[in-house]
């Protein structure tokens, strides 16, 4: 009886995904270095290498369960070599899925979104396929290592005339970014322990997407436990901006990371990027030459300012 009900269950389910689609991308590279002689090495001299290797191959599930539930499923085969993985991963959901969400909408411009899913921080140069970025900021890198990129969340989502604003709790699972914490009598809690992650965003959208700005601001607090320091507080802001017109793109972003420091009580590490990306659209060839500019400014410790 049981596996009848289990069937018929998923026999309802099944009838009623509309609108369902699936993407696969990837990308193989075929590296190759070769060295003179005096490229030395602990051994001696390096010899001529080749490596081919998949850079990313992804395959993306999404659809609709009625007229009001969505879903979306992307699987990063690359990522599975070296994912924490279920159940080693604080959220139980293995790096092996970029996405792994549902969508609820609960009236006409306002929906639930439960599930593994981008934080959108990081400014437009966060949006960009993979493909399209030879080089980063320096503060998205922390967004990376702290795990803030994908993360698990519950967000509620408002769009309106083409904008959109979300309040979301995020949970960005293990990270090897976060130390572990030690509690009295040696106990070790989990690398996340008592994160809590608070997200806001705004994008918006104006005569007709020539240009949209972009804010997202997130804070989270880490508690920690004697005798480690105490709980430490970080905040990450972004500020984006993007001007479209039939040939060209235009994009600025600033990003401002304000981290307490892990090991000394009292202070504080921030991290400031400007980058900017003018890309020039030549549709009938098929290419997009671009030009970046990326500025910036690591403070840690309180120690002298470096600029980058």
């Amino acid at each position: 009886t049981m596996i009848s009900v289990l069937m018929l269950t998923g026999n309802i389910a099944k009838a009623a995904i509309t609108d369902s689609s699936i993407i696969v991308d990837g990308r193989i590279e075929d590296l190759t270095q070769m060295y003179n002689d005096d490229a030395g090495s602990p051994i001696g001299a390096r010899p001529t290498n080749s490596t081919i290797m998949v850079k990313y191959f992804r395959a993306d599930f999404q659809g609709k369960i009625g007229e009001d539930t969505a879903y979306r499923f992307r699987m990063n085969f690359p990522n599975s070599a070296t994912a924490v993985g279920y159940p080693g991963s604080a959220d139980n959901i293995s790096k092996f899925f970029d996405y792994a969400y549902i969508s609820r909408k609960l009236m006409t411009d306002l929906k639930l979104v439960a599930g593994k899913q981008r934080t959108d921080i990081g400014g437009w140069v966060g949006f960009a396929d993979p493909l399209d970025v030879y080089m980063y900021p320096v503060a998205f890198l922390d967004y990376v290592g702290f795990g803030l990129v994908y993360s698990t969340q519950i967000a509620l989502q408002y769009e309106f005339a083409g904008q959109k604003v979300d309040i979301a709790v995020v949970d960005p699972g293990s990270s090897s970014a976060q130390a572990t914490t030690t509690a009295p009598g040696g106990a070790t809690n989990l690398p996340n322990n008592g994160r809590q992650i608070m997200s806001a965003r705004y994008m918006g959208n104006f005569l007709d997407k020539s240009v949209q700005p972009y804010v997202a601001y997130m804070t989270e607090t880490i508690q920690n436990v004697a005798p480690s320091p105490a709980d430490k507080k970080y905040q990450f802001l972004t500020l984006g901006l993007k001007y479209t017109i039939p040939v060209l793109d235009i994009e600025a972003d600033y990003l401002s990371n304000n981290m307490q420091d892990k090991t000394t009580a009292g202070q504080t590490d921030t991290t400031n990027s400007l980058y900017i990306l003018a890309r020039y659209k030549m549709e009938d060839l098929g290419l997009k030459p671009f030009v970046a500019y990326e500025n910036s400014n690591q403070n840690v410790n309180n120690s002298a300012t470096a600029d980058q």
